[in-house]
């Protein structure tokens, strides 16, 4: 004990002496090696009165070197508990004053961002700094819009934002219209290398600006749109589109939820990405793409009962409770859908236009991103029709003359981990595309998960549409060997799977007649539409009537004989499509296709 105090006795005759840059150090040094030990803390705690009185007047030294030594200390006698409890009330209102005049008048960078850090990091308590609220916030706002341009000293502002906001959050929440301009200001003017302290920023701040249970105060919505919108109008004006939409996208995801109670704002703001979205430029269109995910943010937030029914309950009270609760579900679900048509609209243009690939493949991102935040309301048939359905088929539409490959593949892996969901627990078709599916979860979408659950049989007209879409598209004349190819062989993959998912629909004992035929007849006709299609005029048809004999061989064996002969259902064969087929004899490589030679009347 006697060692520390005669060590700290050293150390405050040195600053009053004038060494003051070695005693500093010497005391910072101190400090960091007594954090750890009570006896060092109580000889800190002794003499806390008088280096207080030295290091406030040193802090605003106009020797650079000198103030910030001197609150580097001052911020470890400020946050270590057992010395701000011995800390009189007007030494604490000396430091608090100190401080504030500092920040407000200093203009050196380092010793401002220390004067912050240090009111970021100070222990006093809320009844305290309430009685020095307007002037903290004064200099924390003046820290927060510095006319220094410090990114860091706006990092630390926000830190000391949200320790008052810890202790004074109603104050904080009431005068929210004095500190969040500048917060909105200076993270309009970050450029593209200050980006990951941005997103650090904003994820500081979303707690303080956006409390729950929220309600924000209209001066402060009002403030918003002065300031957020008309300066992200004038970087579209000045031709800076990507920092336009960046910043449209930190705002965004900043209002959160709240996008959905503020409608008229919410469509004050997607007047920008209306203006970058059909911008010519790749690099303006991709980083709406990335903006576009914090407006995913805001609205997709999937019912939580919806769809859902209960048909087992007979009870009269329980029925109304039923009836009442879908009513609710029905209403949340029309919203939710609203919310998902406003998401897809921009990404079904860009998939079903001519662009750059890397504007597709970043469109493709967002779009798994979009399957990841619906979570299981994702396998729901209206948000297939809505979601999977427009762009699986403008993609397989298009073809590889406007999609990369990787782009085709990426939608096929997500249809085929779909329709293997169902069929999980039965083994895959073959050895090559089992591997490909575990390929396909492991490298795909980026880092998002998409919950796929067992489809229902209603769906089946969903997934045979797209296998469709695959065969014609290989039909036409003009499209090159190696498409045709890769499309058979994916549309012959996935009907595969599907008719798996279909046997098995079938062989349920839940399953009724109806049901049964209506699969059935469903598989038929789209086997009789593929031999159409390929017989149709215009098609080439020269390397796709191997596939329709592949397609009608699958059926026959994944749906089993005792399925199709049983007497209970009668299915006509239309003889005059095979009759349009090539004489099986004349078809090439009937080794590698493993199918029998066939002869009919």
């Amino acid at each position: 004990m006697s060692n520390s105090s005669d060590q700290l006795e050293e150390i405050k005759t040195l600053i009053s002496s004038g060494s003051k840059c070695p005693a500093y150090s010497t005391l910072l040094h101190f400090q960091e090696q007594s954090s750890g030990d009570p006896t060092s803390i109580q000889a800190l705690a002794g003499i806390s009165q008088t280096l207080l009185s030295l290091i406030v007047a040193d802090i605003s030294d106009g020797d650079e070197d000198i103030a910030v030594l001197a609150l580097k200390c001052l911020g470890f006698m400020i946050y270590h508990p057992s010395l701000v409890a011995v800390i009189a009330v007007d030494d604490a209102n000396l430091v608090i004053e100190s401080l504030v005049r500092l920040i407000m008048t200093t203009k050196m960078k380092s010793v401002c961002n220390l004067g912050v850090w240090c009111m970021s990091i100070q222990q006093f308590n809320a009844p305290f700094l309430d009685s020095h609220y307007n002037s903290l916030l004064q200099a924390v706002v003046h820290a927060l819009d510095n006319p220094i341009g410090s990114l860091s000293t706006t990092f630390e502002a926000i830190q000391a934002l949200i320790k008052l906001a810890s202790n004074l959050s109603e104050r904080m929440r009431d005068s929210s219209h004095l500190w969040a301009p500048p917060i909105y200001r200076r993270l309009l003017s970050f450029d593209k290398k200050e980006r990951d302290m941005s997103e650090r920023c904003l994820s500081k701040i979303k707690p303080i600006i956006l409390p729950p249970p929220l309600v924000l105060s209209k001066v402060l919505v009002k403030d918003m749109k002065q300031i957020l919108l008309t300066k992200m109008k004038e970087l579209l004006n000045q031709g800076m589109k990507v920092q336009a939409i960046h910043a449209w996208g930190w705002f965004i995801r900043l209002l959160g939820s709240y996008a959905m109670k503020n409608r008229q704002l919410t469509n004050e703001m997607l007047k920008i990405p209306e203006n970058t979205f059909s911008d010519l430029n790749p690099q303006v269109q991709i980083a709406s793409q990335f903006a576009w995910e914090g407006l995913i943010d805001a609205l997709i937030h999937p019912p939580i009962v919806a769809w859902e029914t209960n048909a087992s309950k007979e009870e009269k009270g329980v029925q109304h409770l039923q009836k009442s609760r879908e009513t609710s579900d029905k209403i949340q679900a029309n919203g939710f859908l609203k919310s998902i048509r406003l998401v897809m609209t921009p990404l079904t243009g860009i998939i079903s236009s001519k662009c750059d690939i890397s504007v597709h493949s970043s469109c493709l991102n967002t779009w798994c991103y979009l399957l990841h935040k619906l979570d299981t309301s994702v396998n729901d048939p209206s948000v297939i029709k809505l979601v999977l359905e427009p762009i699986c088929e403008a993609i397989f539409r298009i073809g590889p003359e406007s999609i990369s490959v990787s782009s085709l593949n990426l939608c096929l892996d997500l249809l085929d981990d779909f329709i293997f969901a169902k069929c999980k627990d039965v083994e895959h078709v073959t050895s090559n595309s089992a591997s490909h599916h575990l390929s396909a979860t492991k490298f795909l979408w980026k880092q998002y998960s998409v919950k796929w659950l067992p489809w229902d049989i209603c769906q089946l007209d969903f997934h045979l549409n797209i296998i469709f879409i695959l065969v014609s598209r290989a039909s036409i004349a003009t499209v090159n060997h190696e498409y045709k190819s890769f499309a058979c062989d994916a549309a012959l993959r996935l009907f595969l799977s599907v008719l798996k998912g279909v046997r098995l629909e079938l062989e349920k004992p839940s399953t009724n007649y109806n049901d049964i035929m209506l699969c059935l007849g469903t598989v038929l006709w789209f086997i009789k539409k593929i031999c159409e299609d390929v017989s149709s005029e215009g098609s080439d048809s020269s390397d796709l009537h191997p596939t329709c004999l592949l397609f009608v061989d699958a059926v026959t064996k994944e749906l089993q004989p005792a399925t199709l002969e049983s007497p209970l259902y009668k299915v006509s064969l239309d003889l005059k499509y095979i009759g349009k087929l090539q004489s099986v004899n004349n078809i090439n490589d009937m080794q590698n296709l493993r199918i029998s030679a066939l002869s009919f009347t």
